[in-house]
């Protein structure tokens, strides 16, 4: 493995199995798979820690078998959950954009704004997945960024789900030595990884 590769690992916290796939990221941007694991999801139904022990040592079943076939240990992983306190909505944002040209930050200020909506008491954000922008009322904007305008408007999907149950599967991850990265969700991740862009929207 070459200084500048690095070593990636991704956890599926399934209700039927745990994944764990660890991979090596190379310097222009691809992944080659080295290791994978999986063993029966004892202690989680329906996305829901019933068992924190169980989810532990499944956990760590999974993730040994993908050390051992990729030849390494690791630290830390990017998570996958589904289940059914899940759940999603549409939402809109608007910012006045802060210079002539739309800037990066202005993108996030937005994004923020879209997020920034009343939720239950016991949810949380996970993602917000912009689906256009709208530019000084022009539509179907999907990269404002160097654009000049001064109104800037994202359409966008956000994805919640219950902050117990997402801290439960958090603190089995950290019990069992691995520190989360970023939690993603499963139909999120299967859309990223195997949907054409036209697909996705």
């Amino acid at each position: 493995m070459a200084s500048s590769d690095r070593i990636i690992a991704g956890l599926d916290l399934g209700t039927s199995n745990i994944k764990c796939v660890i991979g090596v990221q190379r310097a222009e941007g691809s992944v080659d798979i080295v290791g994978t694991g999986s063993h029966p999801a004892v202690g989680i139904k329906n996305g829901t820690v019933c068992s924190a022990e169980d989810v532990v040592r499944s956990i760590r079943a999974a993730v040994e078998e993908a050390e051992m076939m990729a030849g390494c240990d690791i630290a830390e992983v990017f998570v996958s959950i589904s289940g059914r306190h899940l759940d999603s909505f549409n939402s809109n944002g608007v910012v006045r954009v802060a210079a002539e040209q739309v800037t990066d930050e202005d993108v996030l200020r937005v994004i923020d704004v879209a997020k920034a909506h009343k939720l239950p008491a016991d949810h949380r954000v996970l993602h917000v997945v912009p689906q256009e922008f709208v530019l000084d009322h022009q539509t179907g904007v999907q990269r404002p960024v160097g654009m000049s305008g001064v109104r800037l408007e994202v359409q966008a999907h956000v994805l919640v789900g219950n902050g117990k149950c997402t801290d439960a599967l958090e603190a089995c991850c950290q019990q069992a030595g691995l520190r989360v990265v970023d939690i993603v969700l499963a139909p999120l991740a299967q859309a990223e990884a195997l949907l054409t862009s036209s697909g996705r929207e």
